[in-house]
């Protein structure tokens, strides 16, 4: 059998007190309510479908400065901003965002996807970068954005 320990009385009030305490901390946490799983899950969905042209920086890592010099001279105003990736297989990603008002995209495109994303794998370095970003230039210059 276990051995009985008195205790006095400023160690009773003491730990009387703690209780009290602790008692009243969970009293105030039950009155704030809670988040239900589904009110959560509500919440996860909408960040999840919340598409918006601010890069995901889980996978990135920060782009070379002359790449980005690159965009802003060949395609302007219209750059939103840069991003590279690399993935475990393969070369390097490097993706032009491409401003909403600027973009050329269709609109069931931006309606879909809400970001007008360009990508290519950096196989040659900057002269890659170089090329892929004239490109871009040019093909927003040919196919200005339509009136629709």
């Amino acid at each position: 059998m276990a051995e009985e320990k008195l205790v006095s009385h400023e160690e009773f009030d003491g730990l009387k007190k703690e209780v009290s305490e602790g008692f009243s901390t969970i009293v105030n946490l039950i009155k704030e309510k809670p988040k239900t799983v589904e009110e959560s899950k509500k919440v996860d969905a909408k960040k999840a479908n919340d598409k918006t042209a601010e890069p995901n920086d889980a996978y990135l890592e920060p782009v070379h400065p002359d790449w980005i010099a690159d965009a802003k001279a060949k395609i302007g105003e219209a750059v939103d901003h840069c991003e590279v990736d690399y993935p475990k297989n393969g070369f390097p990603r490097y993706t032009v965002v491409i401003k909403k008002e600027n973009s050329n995209a269709s609109s069931s495109h931006l309606q879909y996807y809400k970001v007008d994303r360009r990508t290519v794998a950096v196989a040659n370095g900057f002269e890659t970068v170089k090329q892929f970003n004239s490109l871009v230039a040019q093909n927003l210059k040919l196919n200005p954005k339509k009136v629709e």
